[in-house]
C-alpha cells in the first residue's frame, strides 16, 4: 500500500496528530487484533471500513492527547485485562466528551450522558472499584500496557 492509496489508514495521520497533540502515525494492526496504540502509532483494525478505522483513530489518539496513557497510569493496568477494559470504557467516554465541544466528529461519537469521571486518575480509581461499568464499544479498541511501556519514555503524555 502506498500513502496515496485511499484505503491506507495512514490517511488519518493528520487527525491522530491533531487530537494527540504530537506526531502520531496510523497503521493496520495484525489480523484479528483490536485497535490500540503504542504511543507513536495508532494501530487500527485490519480490513474494517474506513469510518470505523477513523473512530478507532479518534479514540486512541484522544487517549494519548489527554494523558490517559501516561506510564504511571498504564503500569497499574499491566497484566490486568479486565481493569484495562473498565478503564478504557471510562476514559474513552471522558476524552470524547472533552473533545465534543471542539470536534463535531467527537460530538457525534460520544456516548450518551455525562462522563462518570473528570480525570484519568479518577477513572482508574473507579475502574478498580466494584462499581458496575459497561464494556466499551468495540471501536474504542484496547489498551495494551506492554506495548505502551516498552515504547520510549515520554509517550502517552500530553504535548507541551
Amino acid at each position: 500500500m502506498t500513502v496515496s492509496d485511499p484505503k491506507n489508514p495512514n490517511r488519518f495521520r493528520l487527525l491522530a496528530t491533531f487530537v494527540a497533540g504530537s506526531s502520531v502515525d496510523v497503521a493496520e494492526a495484525s489480523a484479528g487484533e483490536a485497535a490500540y496504540t503504542d504511543g507513536k502509532v495508532v494501530f487500527v483494525s485490519t480490513g474494517r471500513p474506513l469510518a470505523e478505522q477513523r473512530r478507532e483513530t479518534l479514540v486512541q489518539s484522544a487517549l494519548l492527547g489527554a494523558g490517559s496513557l501516561d506510564r504511571r497510569l498504564v503500569k497499574a493496568l499491566r497484566a490486568r485485562p479486565s481493569l484495562a477494559r473498565r478503564y478504557l470504557a471510562l476514559e474513552g467516554h471522558r476524552v470524547l466528551a472533552e473533545l465534543a465541544g471542539r470536534m463535531p466528529l467527537a460530538a457525534a461519537l460520544c456516548p450518551a450522558g455525562a462522563p462518570r469521571t473528570a480525570t484519568a486518575h479518577e477513572s482508574l480509581d473507579v475502574a478498580k472499584s466494584a462499581v458496575e461499568i459497561a464494556d466499551p464499544p468495540v471501536w474504542f479498541g484496547a489498551i495494551r500496557p506492554s506495548r505502551l511501556l516498552s515504547a520510549s519514555a515520554g509517550t502517552g503524555a500530553q504535548a507541551s
